[in-house]
């Protein structure tokens, strides 16, 4: 999994989905690590984060989901250069970021934020936690975690708290004299995709099946407009729809991109792959399968 502070709850994510699987888990430093350590072998599948902070889509796992993917194209799969293994969604995950409030520790007592004036941290961070801050206190955005930290050790009366992610992040090493009086729950679910190397696109394990496809349309509106009116035609369910970044889209701008999760597995379903294959077979459209699961309880 990804031990980065950005990764926001990823860690998380990782020990309930190997806990259901009864996996170890062991950080990385980076999601491009993730993908290259389930690449070499050194593990079998990679926790990363996917959407965090309701900020859309990590461009990082997408562009390098894409690079992996198979693209639709008429009667199947197109081949994968190089006769490598691809490296697909094989599960999904969510969790809460948890976060830490870092205060002088002689002034406070652990588990309490009372005596605080302030609290200093990213604005992402403030808005998640808004509703678990104490009233009194002024909340301020500055750039970064250790911006905050610095400003909370600096407080001549330890009456300002740095409010930072808890996950792949080590205050003490850079400043012993601040204790965690607190750990507060982010108010939104991140969610993280589980990687791996999978033979085939079959849907493994008890469960819904699943399908996440990466569309790229020329025209965004009227284009997807006549790809949902496929998976409608098909009786195929679509579970949810996201806009993609460009970074890795197979089409130059002002081409839009979308993630599409869909109910079922093309190589069980005859009517998703029917929708699918009319997807594919549309003019200016790009379709990319990043990968099929079975997604525990539906």
């Amino acid at each position: 999994y990804v031990g980065a502070a950005c990764a926001g709850g990823c860690r998380s994510a990782a020990s309930e989905y190997c806990r259901r699987s009864d996996r170890t888990m062991e950080p990385v430093l980076s999601i491009a690590a993730a993908f290259e350590a389930v690449r070499a072998g050194r593990c079998g599948m990679a926790c990363v984060p996917l959407e965090i902070g309701g900020g859309g889509l990590v461009a990082t796992t997408l562009e390098l989901l894409l690079r992996d993917a198979a693209e639709l194209v008429a009667g199947g799969l197109a081949p994968f250069p190089g006769g490598q293994q691809r490296l697909v969604v094989s599960g999904e995950a969510s969790a809460a970021a948890p976060f830490a409030v870092l205060a002088r520790c002689r002034q406070h007592a652990a588990g309490t934020l009372r005596g605080l004036r302030e609290v200093v941290g990213e604005e992402e961070v403030l808005r998640s936690c808004q509703g678990s801050l104490p009233e009194p206190s002024v909340c301020r955005a500055v750039a970064s975690s250790w911006q905050a930290v610095e400003i909370a050790r600096a407080a001549p009366d330890g009456d300002c708290g740095a409010l930072v992610p808890c996950e792949g992040f080590d205050p003490q090493q850079l400043s012993p004299e601040l204790c965690n009086i607190a750990v507060l729950e982010g108010s939104s679910l991140n969610r993280f995709a589980i990687v791996g190397l999978r033979a085939g696109l079959e849907a493994g394990g008890p469960g819904i099946a699943r399908t996440w496809v990466h569309v790229a349309l020329r025209q965004s509106h009227a284009g997807l407009a006549e790809a949902l009116l496929n998976f409608h035609d098909e009786g195929v369910e679509i579970l949810r729809i996201s806009s993609c970044p460009s970074q890795g889209c197979p089409l130059p701008a002002p081409a839009a991109a979308f993630l599409l999760e869909a109910a079922g597995c093309p190589t069980s379903s005859p009517s998703l792959r029917a929708a699918l294959d009319r997807l594919a077979a549309a003019p200016g459209a790009v379709v990319r399968l990043l990968g099929c699961f079975a997604a525990a309880g539906g």
